[in-house]
């Protein structure tokens, strides 16, 4: 019991101070006086209150600071982390320099995790890391403007049925609409003076906008 009564009892202090801190402080204030200006051991005293005062906040607070030094950790692991890491066990130093040097792999910057693919199966067709297929394709326009309401009705329904059959298997479908922007103009001259004028008027304005399609 006499061990434990000893560990709770307050550092050795003087004036008010602990020893350990104050006979550094002094020291060093002391010491910088008798190699540059004798002038700085006015200081001591001044030192000595602010030891005091930081004291008074708690007996043992250089110890706690100390402790505090030693539980900065790893700069690199504190980075990676983003907070003061630590480890429950102890790791020994593993020399790899013989495989660093021969082997840079480790240096280059992998592309795995930024492409979801693991293998090209087919032109259009590859293959996720989760084991799904996803195969692309393109369905081209048709000229809307030259053909009936019921071709386009009839085309229509040819697609929706096409996706429908689908229906239960574990099949999905995802559409994107591709566009590009583009410039229209006309620039072939007819021979007609005036045609080409009014042509120009009317294309030259069309050239500053740019169209998506």
């Amino acid at each position: 019991m006499s061990t434990l009564y000893k560990a709770m009892t307050r550092p050795a202090m003087y004036v008010g101070v602990p020893v350990v801190p104050l006979t550094v402080v002094a020291g060093a204030l002391f010491l910088a006086g008798v190699y540059i200006s004798k002038l700085i051991w006015l200081a001591i005293p001044v030192a000595v209150f602010v030891l005091r005062m930081i004291t008074k906040q708690d007996d043992h607070i250089f110890n706690l600071y100390f402790l505090k030094l030693k539980m900065l950790g790893n700069s690199v692991c504190n980075r990676f982390f983003g907070a003061r890491a630590f480890l429950s066990g102890q790791y020994e130093a593993v020399e790899i320099d013989e495989f660093v040097n021969a082997m840079k792999l480790n240096e280059r910057i992998t592309t795995g995790k930024y492409i979801p693919y693991s293998s090209h199966v087919d032109k259009n067709i590859v293959k996720t890391k989760n084991g799904d297929y996803v195969a692309t394709w393109q369905l081209m326009g048709i000229n809307f403007e030259s053909i009936s309401a019921e071709m386009l009705e009839t085309i229509d329904s040819q697609v929706a049925t096409l996706v429908r059959s689908f229906s239960g298997l574990p099949v999905s479908f995802y559409n994107h609409s591709c566009r590009a922007s583009f410039y229209d103009a006309f620039t072939t001259k007819s021979g007609n003076k005036y045609a080409d004028i009014i042509s120009d008027c009317y294309y030259g304005s069309m050239k500053k906008n740019k169209f998506k399609g």
